[in-house]
């Protein structure tokens, strides 16, 4: 299987990668907590490296939608198989972000806070709880008004 997958690498196509993407969820969760673990993750780091020098994190102005949603997957995969590089980016990408200096575009959001968060630093966790709580509130009128009370 992961000989197949392995001949995709030049692949471009976003419904391709993501069709990767859920496969290798799958052998990740049974291979999770195993010698073939890291084995596993260098082989997925490995794979998805060459379309993220391709992406990069940030799309031109006239790219289209199924680009950014390639760029999504290929991050999310990389976090979860921690990519030294696309950690340590996602990281200072989320610092920027809290301290209002730049924005995280929405659809790499998850991934920059899962960075954040594997970190196991306890600001970036309480960073994120307030961050979670103060958007919980402004999208859910009813949480607001009883917090009022």
């Amino acid at each position: 299987m992961l000989k197949l997958l392995d001949s995709f690498e030049g692949e471009d196509n976003y419904t391709v990668w993501y069709r990767i993407h859920i496969c290798l969820s799958g052998i990740g969760t049974l291979l999770q907590g195993s010698d073939l673990e890291d084995a596993f993750k260098a082989f997925c780091r490995r794979l998805f490296n060459g379309i993220m020098k391709r992406l990069g994190w940030d799309g031109e102005p006239s790219e289209s939608h199924v680009w950014k949603m390639l760029r999504s997957v290929v991050i999310s995969r990389l976090v979860w198989c921690g990519d030294e590089e696309v950690l340590k980016e996602a990281r200072r990408r989320f610092t920027l972000h809290t301290s209002n200096t730049q924005q995280i575009s929405p659809d790499l959001r998850t991934s920059v806070y899962r960075a954040a968060l594997l970190s196991g630093d306890a600001h970036n966790f309480e960073t994120l709880l307030k961050v979670s709580t103060s958007v919980l509130y402004a999208l859910c009128p009813v949480l607001n008004m009883k917090s009022r009370r």
